[in-house]
């Protein structure tokens, strides 16, 4: 077990694991979009009263940037409080669908749609709210790219089998092939 501190210092944020420094970078403006389920109303208040107040135009009510892409819930009283939520701040877009893992290329299509339409931006970052990001490495990787040309970072899954059995289970039914084919895992840009 380890303890990551995040810390926000004069010069940028600062990364500890286990008390151990790991990484530091300078503080960035960015494009965000936050693949909520409902549940994180404090994650997204979050982000609200840091970074998003420096944006120089407000989120979608001018098309800037949204913050966050909403799936329908299961439960109606987290839609209901997430509606009023949405037209308050104007920085969530709904999807019309409930969430279920089996549709996570779904909304990964549809940010990317989003962000081609509404926001000027030449890259657009798709990851899980759960996931630490290198926002140098990922700049200094942009950097090396000409401009105009695709930038894919993450790993490609090669020789991936589908599970038969447990909670991640894929039927015959669903896949019938033995491997999956080449399929992109991690960040997508």
């Amino acid at each position: 077990m380890f303890v990551l501190t995040i810390r926000a210092g004069v010069d940028g944020y600062h990364i500890n694991a286990g008390g151990r420094h790991v990484t530091s970078f300078p503080y960035r403006m960015g494009f965000a979009l936050e693949d909520a389920t409902g549940l994180a109303i404090k994650e997204r208040m979050a982000i609200r009263k840091t970074w998003m107040q420096s944006l120089p135009v407000k989120p979608l009510k001018q098309l800037s940037a949204s913050l966050l892409h909403w799936v329908l819930n299961p439960r109606s009283e987290v839609n209901a409080i997430l509606k009023k939520e949405a037209a308050y701040f104007g920085d969530i877009e709904i999807l019309p669908f409930m969430d279920r893992y089996e549709l996570v290329v779904i909304k990964t299509v549809a940010i990317c749609e989003f962000g081609v339409r509404n926001v000027t931006a030449a890259y657009i970052m798709k990851c899980d709210d759960d996931t630490f990001v290198r926002v140098g490495t990922i700049l200094k990787d942009i950097e090396r790219v000409s401009i105009g040309s695709a930038l894919y970072l993450g790993n490609l899954n090669l020789l991936h089998r589908p599970l038969r059995t447990g909670k991640w289970a894929v039927s015959y039914e669903e896949w019938p092939e033995a491997i999956y084919p080449l399929m992109p895992m991690g960040l997508d840009m």
